[in-house]
């Protein structure tokens, strides 16, 4: 398995060389580091990390502004670094999906065990939702083609299997899926 890339945000130079360190030393690839919100979603954006650091307090957005953009854009998951306080008034708002929060100082174990595990959480509920709109788009296109179907059988007085072999027929010898031709029948039914 390649190592997990791993994006920084935090403005904090010093704590950043230090984390970024520990990270390389623990097997994680730096794929960069941002210092500005604004900075770190473009990065993140271009760069595609598997994960990423946060700190609560970059500016001029809060990391926690930055981690809901990416939660929400199903972007990449990660960690934010916040104080005790700041964690007390996060926890108040809504929940972000694929980050858990820390806070200063970090316990590095807890650090890497956070990492590997809200990482395969997070490609876990990615692939699920990839899965769960696939079905929706699979149940659209039977419910297009059942429509299609009634609407031929009604036209034509031929049964529900004549319908579908016809549209099946059409399909094959022109080589458009069938979902586009029970549209295309739903369509000129309403002409």
């Amino acid at each position: 398995m390649s190592a997990l890339s791993v994006l920084i945000g935090i403005a904090n130079q010093a704590f950043a060389e230090k984390l970024i360190l520990f990270l390389e030393d623990a097997g994680y690839h730096i794929a960069d580091r941002g210092e500005d919100s604004n900075e770190i979603l473009r990065k993140v954006r271009n760069l595609q990390p598997d994960f990423v650091i946060l700190d609560y307090d970059i500016r001029p957005n809060s990391g926690y502004n930055v981690a809901r953009v990416l939660d929400e854009d199903r972007i990449c998951g990660g960690i934010l670094l916040m104080s005790e306080a700041q964690k007390t008034i996060v926890q108040d708002e809504v929940d972000l999906m694929n980050f858990a929060y820390l806070t200063k100082p970090l316990n590095k174990a807890l650090l890497t065990n956070t990492i590997e595990l809200l990482h395969k959480s997070s490609k876990s509920i990615f692939e699920l939702e990839k899965k769960i709109d696939k079905l929706k788009d699979t149940i659209e296109s039977r419910k297009e083609i059942e429509k299609a179907k009634g609407i031929l059988m009604q036209l034509h007085g031929i049964t529900e299997q004549e319908a579908f072999r016809k549209m099946q027929k059409q399909s094959m010898d022109t080589g458009v899926p069938m979902k586009e031709i029970a549209k295309a029948i739903i369509i000129t039914s309403m002409l």
